[in-house]
């Protein structure tokens, strides 16, 4: 259907209007790895220099070893969700400093965990300058 042309297209287009484009592409690994393609197109890494990447970072490592139980409901839910805000902050942090468009290609070998992450930016996003 030429889903993955259409979007080349309007980004580069956003591109020469001086908008930011990340560009991620899920792939099959991504089915078991969460969050995996977000984490590596924003390149939140355990040793990187940009403190606010290496927060994102240090939220997936310490969120998984944690067991979750999505019948309990008698706590804040916040403790669910840690690595989901890190990301969903981080990328509007970002969008702070001028447009972006972000491009999720392949979504269809996402995590349940990355496309959590899409819906909370669609939610939170409709008064920024994200696509």
């Amino acid at each position: 259907m030429g889903k993955t042309s259409l979007l080349a297209d309007h980004a580069r287009i956003l591109q020469e209007s001086n908008v930011g484009v990340i560009w991620a592409r899920a792939t099959a690994i991504d089915e078991i790895r969460p969050f995996g393609c977000l984490l590596d197109v924003l390149d939140c890494r355990l040793n990187s220099p940009d403190l606010a990447r290496r927060r994102v970072a240090e939220a997936a490592v310490a969120s998984a070893d944690v067991v979750i139980d999505p019948f309990r409901f008698d706590t804040d839910g916040a403790w669910r969700f840690p690595v989901q805000e890190a990301i969903v902050d981080f990328v509007l942090d970002n969008v702070e400093a001028g447009p972006m468009m972000l491009v999720l290609d392949d979504i269809q070998w996402a995590d349940s965990a990355t496309l959590g992450v899409v819906l909370a930016l669609a939610r939170r996003c409709s008064s920024t300058s994200l696509v």
